[in-house]
């Protein structure tokens, strides 16, 4: 969970007795001045929308509006392999509507985060394969479902993938019957294999600050990536070194940490979308995902 979005009354960080290794808060030094490529620029602030301004029932058409194109697309062959739940960067959704609740709007929504946490652990999902594990959700299903809906629907997913309870367990505890079927672990997921998202690549890194480098495809099997599909097939420069990171793409499927090298790449927003403006677009992208251009 971000720390930004965090509501202290209600949040306790994860510790050696009660956290998952992969949820731990990032406490790294901020990088340390000289490594961007020119000066820094000034960051376009986002508006909220206030509540008078907002209206949820025409954002939630609009959204799935939205979706349902990006899912033509695909079907008809066009754009990426990016399935229904990569929306970000894709034009036609509208002001999201913003509130300063916090992350939990009814008690519900933390039980929800509480039980989703302990079935990860439970199963032995690292946190990559439990986002692989909400990427799955029905395309029909997707749009309809809330935050923290797909999470409750991803915790029942892990504990039947994981081998804790039978596929057909929780429908047989509503229904007040035996379960017919067998518990058994069907998933390639593993758990989290250190505290710290950080590891050393045993590769030098391929691209250094001012390099020209094109997106790569996002891969087309229906796996787990960290590829914004909106910057597929887009040139742009790095311009910030971030470090080697595990690679959610091997990490999520059981392939070990698989250490990349991850910059930033500046992209003139132009070039992502039709008359966008001149001003710049940072995306952090791992090295597999990039090619010189």
């Amino acid at each position: 969970m971000d720390q930004n979005h965090r509501n202290p009354a209600e949040y306790r960080p994860p510790d050696e007795r009660n956290g998952h290794a992969d949820l731990v808060p990032d406490d790294r030094e901020p990088m340390p001045p000289g490594l961007e490529l020119g000066e820094a620029r000034h960051d376009r602030q986002g508006q909220s929308v206030t509540h008078e301004e907002e209206n949820r029932a025409e954002w939630m058409h609009g959204f799935k509006d939205a979706v349902k194109h990006v899912r033509l697309a695909a079907m008809n062959g066009l754009g990426s392999a990016s399935g229904v739940h990569d929306l970000g960067g894709r034009p036609g959704f509208g002001a999201v509507p913003i509130d300063d609740l916090g992350p939990f709007h009814s008690p519900w929504e933390g039980r929800a985060f509480a039980v989703t946490q302990f079935a990860q652990g439970a199963a032995g999902f690292n946190t990559d394969a439990f986002r692989h594990g909400i990427e799955r959700e029905r395309a029909d299903d997707y749009p309809q479902l809330s935050y923290w809906s797909k999470w409750v629907r991803n915790a029942e997913r892990m504990l039947v993938e994981g081998g804790v309870i039978a596929p057909d367990a929780i429908d047989a505890k509503i229904e007040n019957r035996p379960t017919r079927t067998t518990a058994e672990r069907t998933t390639d997921a593993v758990p989290a294999q250190q505290r710290s998202s950080e590891a050393e690549p045993p590769e030098p890194p391929r691209f250094s600050l001012g390099d020209r480098v094109r997106v790569g495809p996002k891969r087309a099997d229906g796996g787990h990536s960290r590829l914004p599909g909106y910057v597929e097939g887009r040139e742009g420069v790095v311009v910030l070194a971030n470090g080697g990171w595990i690679f959610p793409d091997a990490h999520a499927h059981g392939e070990g940490l698989d250490p990349q090298w991850v910059y930033a790449v500046e992209f003139v927003a132009n070039d992502l979308w039709d008359d966008a403006g001149t001003h710049r677009v940072r995306v952090d992208l791992f090295e597999p995902y990039l090619e010189a251009a």
